[in-house]
């Protein structure tokens, strides 16, 4: 079963699905996730029954509304930087990243969503501990928040859990040289790369 799902995953994140628009995605716009990226969530969901999530970087909110619409979704967590907020980790190397800080739009989550508000390096996860069955890290794209983030997620993640980790191309890390720092965290973290 698993390398099944890895082979469909594979085909959605390569443009090669046959099946897009199977789920309902919400018009994207420019810092959030690509469309193939939220077709795979959508996919782990209904494939793996998963029933609670968790998402670290909600920017407006598109994916946890994405998240929260499929059936089998009880609660969505999805944690943001409140408006004005300064980070307590460096963010990234580029200053741009700040505009995709605290932007969150509530009115547009479905019931089964709920937006809290905190810096992920400092937040109190505690009470979720062991009850997400899907983690999806898509928070502020500085080695130190990676970390930290991932290191979260791992605490958050129930037994059989799925951690996701978002690795857009616009990250520092996938520029030249440093692609080998995706499979270093991996390794580490006992992450399947797709």
């Amino acid at each position: 079963m698993l390398s099944e799902l890895l082979e469909e995953l594979r085909l959605i994140v390569s443009g090669k699905w046959n099946d897009y628009g199977r789920y309902p995605l919400a018009q994207a716009i420019d810092g959030n996730s690509e469309h193939y990226e939220r077709e795979a969530l959508c996919y782990l969901i209904e494939q793996m029954g998963l029933r609670t999530g968790f998402e670290i970087g909600t920017y407006n909110g598109l994916t946890a509304q994405v998240m929260g619409m499929m059936p089998e979704i009880e609660s969505v967590w999805t944690l943001d930087l409140p408006a004005g907020s300064d980070p307590v980790l460096p963010v990234s190397d580029n200053p741009d990243d700040r505009r995709w800080m605290g932007v969150a739009v509530v009115d547009m989550l479905p019931d089964s969503v709920t937006l809290l508000h905190g810096d992920s390096a400092t937040f109190d996860f505690r009470p979720w501990h062991g009850r997400c069955d899907l983690v999806y890290v898509m928070g502020a794209h500085s080695d130190e928040y990676i970390d930290n983030d991932l290191a979260v997620a791992r605490q958050l993640r129930t037994g059989s859990g799925v951690v996701v980790l978002n690795c857009g191309s616009f990250w520092p890390m996938h520029r030249a040289g440093n692609r080998h720092r995706i499979h270093k965290i991996n390794e580490r973290m006992g992450i399947v790369e797709y």
